[in-house]
C-alpha cells in the first residue's frame, strides 16, 4: 500500500506529460500576460521617514500635585497620556490630512509642471490595464451618479469638509499610497509613501510629518491652555478659601485668648489643620499653575525625526521578475487543472 502513492504520482506525471503542448500553450498564454502586466505596469517609487515620539511630559509634573488634588477634590484636564502612537495611523489617514495633501502643490517632472495633488492623480497619474478599465468604470460610475465632477480644491472649516466625488477617490487613492507602521516594541514610527515620482514621495512623506507635527502640536497646546485656565481659576477659588480659613481662624483665638477646656483645644487644632492644608493645596497649584503656563509658551517638538525622507533611487514596483514567475506558474496550474477536467476519466482509471 505504501508503494502505491509514489506509483500514483509517477503516473500523474506521466500522464500530464502527454499533454505538454496543451501545458506549454497555458504557459506562454501566462506568460505573455505577465509581460504585459510586468512591462505596462508604471513605475513607482518608496519613500520612508522613522519617528520617535515625544514622551508624555504631563505625567511627571502631576506627580507630586495628584495625591493632594484628589484629597482636596480637583481634577485636573490633561493629565492623561494624550495621544498615543498607535493612533498616528488613523490621525495621518485621516480626512482633514488627507484633504490637505491634495491641496499640496509639488513639482512632477514628468509633466514638467507643478500642480496640486488632486489634479494629478485626476488627470496625470499613469495606470496599468487593470487599472484603466477600473478608472473607466469608476467614472461612469461618477457620471451616473453624481452628474459632472466639479472641479476645485477641498474646502476645509473647523466643523464641516465639503469633498466632490473626484476628490473622494483622490483621497482613496491616496490613502493605498501611504502607510503608517508602529513598533510596539520600541514605539518607533514609520511613515511611507509610494509614488511615481521618487522626489515627490519623498516630499509627501516630508510633508505627512509636518501635518502629524501640527496635529499633535495643535492638540497638546489646546490641552495645555485649558490645564493653565483650569488651574488659574482652582487658584483664585483655593486662595479665597484659604484667606476665609485664616479668617476663621484668627476669630477663633481673638474669642478664646485662654484656651482651658479640651474642647477650645482641639477646635484651635481643627482649624490650624484645615489652614495649613489650604495653604499647602494653594502653593501646589501656584507652582502648578507655572509649570502649565511654562508648558503652554514652549514650542518643543513632538516628533523626533529619526531617519529623514530620501529620494528612493531604487524603484519599488513593479517586480517584473516575480509578476513573470507568478503568472506562468498560475497559468501552468490552470493548465493542469484543465487537462484533469477534460480527462479525469482516464485519470481515475490511471
Amino acid at each position: 500500500m505504501e508503494s502505491s502513492k509514489p506509483l500514483n504520482i509517477i503516473n500523474l506525471f506521466s500522464k500530464l506529460w502527454g499533454f505538454r503542448k496543451r501545458l506549454l500553450i497555458f504557459s506562454c498564454i501566462g506568460l505573455v500576460i505577465g509581460l504585459l502586466l510586468a512591462f505596462t505596469s508604471p513605475k513607482e517609487w518608496s519613500s520612508y521617514a522613522l519617528l520617535i515620539p515625544e514622551s508624555n511630559r504631563n505625567s511627571a509634573s502631576l506627580g507630586s500635585f495628584g495625591g493632594l488634588a484628589g484629597l482636596a477634590g480637583v481634577e485636573i484636564p490633561g493629565s492623561d497620556d494624550g495621544i498615543t502612537v498607535e493612533l498616528y495611523g488613523d490621525i495621518v489617514l485621516s480626512t482633514p490630512i488627507m484633504a490637505k495633501l491634495l491641496n499640496s502643490e509639488f513639482y512632477f517632472a514628468s509633466i514638467d509642471q507643478k500642480i496640486d495633488l488632486h489634479t494629478y492623480l485626476g488627470e496625470h497619474i499613469e495606470t496599468s490595464l487593470m487599472g484603466s478599465v477600473v478608472k473607466f468604470l469608476q467614472n461612469i460610475i461618477s457620471i451616473k451618479d453624481s452628474g459632472t465632477s466639479s472641479a476645485g480644491q477641498a474646502v476645509l472649516t473647523d466643523t464641516v469638509i465639503s469633498l466632490t466625488y473626484s476628490q473622494e477617490m483622490a483621497i482613496k487613492e491616496l490613502r493605498e499610497r501611504v502607510g503608517v507602521d508602529v513598533d510596539k516594541k520600541t514605539s518607533v514610527v514609520t511613515i511611507a509613501c509610494r509614488f511615481q515620482d521618487p522626489v515627490v514621495s519623498a516630499q509627501i512623506t516630508a510633508k505627512i510629518i509636518d501635518y502629524l507635527s501640527e496635529f499633535l502640536s495643535n492638540y497638546y497646546r489646546d490641552r495645555a491652555y485649558r490645564k493653565v485656565v483650569f488651574i488659574q481659576n482652582q487658584v483664585r477659588e483655593k486662595d479665597e478659601d484659604f484667606r476665609n480659613k485664616q479668617e476663621i481662624l484668627a476669630n477663633f483665638r481673638d474669642s478664646n485668648k485662654n484656651l482651658s477646656t479640651d474642647f477650645a483645644l482641639r477646635e484651635l487644632r481643627n482649624l490650624e489643620s484645615e489652614v495649613d492644608l489650604a495653604f499647602n493645596l494653594l502653593s501646589t497649584l501656584q507652582t502648578q499653575f507655572e509649570e502649565a503656563r511654562i508648558e503652554y509658551e514652549e514650542n518643543a517638538p513632538f516628533l523626533n525625526i529619526l531617519e529623514p525622507p530620501r529620494v528612493p533611487y531604487k524603484r519599488a514596483s513593479p517586480k517584473r521578475k516575480l509578476i513573470l514567475i507568478a503568472s506562468t506558474a498560475l497559468f501552468l496550474f490552470l493548465g493542469c487543472a484543465w487537462v484533469f477536467v477534460r480527462n479525469h476519466r482516464e485519470f481515475i482509471e490511471e
